[in-house]
């Protein structure tokens, strides 16, 4: 399962690979959690 951020500052989805400590790695505002249970296909 894949967790998704979100992140206000770039106002998009952001991959937990881009995300260090709840903070978005390219432009270092922290993010909001979406834990997302569905599976999109």
């Amino acid at each position: 399962m894949t967790k998704h951020y979100w992140c206000e500052e770039c106002q998009n989805f952001v991959d937990e690979h881009v995300v260090t400590n709840g903070i978005h790695d390219e432009c270092g505002q922290e993010v909001n959690i979406e834990e997302n249970e569905e599976d999109d296909l």
